[in-house]
């Protein structure tokens, strides 16, 4: 039970680790204007749209928090239902110096199995602290359930078999079918 456990864990961090990170945004602080998203004329801002997708089945909550100098981010934490998609927005901001500049935004995901004010908390408290306290929500319940249903001893095959070699167990299960 506690193998299943533990591959229950890996799962549910996974489904929380895996899709968040941190996004990359490369900015040029131009003397001009220019089409491309990514040139911003020195001084000034652009924003563009910060897609949070979750392909899963249970509802994420989801913290964006600019990991560099020259973002913002609104709003920095979404509620995000299952197989949909919630938008926030990014601002980018190019120094008035020109050049190239790189900005960042974190994303930290969680799933949404404990209320919102405590997955808040937790988050407040460190990025992990949520992730740490919902697995524990998933492993030990169904560990204590496992237990109760199937116990803890060894798995026992018990046979008087033992010392028969296949093909005999065979033959007799074949002959078995005939009786």
């Amino acid at each position: 039970m506690g193998a299943f456990a533990a591959i229950l864990v890996v799962g549910a961090t996974a489904a929380m680790v895996a899709p968040a990170g941190t996004q990359e945004y490369e900015v040029v602080s131009a003397e001009f204007s220019s089409e491309r998203p990514n040139v911003i004329p020195a001084g000034e801002s652009k924003t563009q749209p910060y897609a949070v997708g979750n392909g899963g089945l249970l509802p994420v909550v989801t913290y964006l928090e600019p990991a560099s100098e020259g973002v913002e981010v609104q709003p920095r934490e979404l509620y995000v239902e299952g197989q949909s998609v919630a938008n926030a927005t990014v601002t980018l901001h190019a120094p008035p110096e020109t050049g190239y500049y790189r900005r960042f935004v974190t994303e930290h995901r969680y799933l949404a199995v404990l209320p919102l004010p405590l997955i808040r908390g937790l988050y407040e408290f460190h990025p992990w602290a949520p992730i740490v306290v919902i697995d524990t929500l998933i492993a030990v319940p169904f560990y204590l359930v496992g237990v109760a249903l199937v116990g803890k001893g060894r798995i026992r095959r018990r046979s008087r078999d033992r010392d028969v070699s296949t093909a005999t167990r065979v033959r007799r299960a074949v002959r078995g079918l005939y009786r």
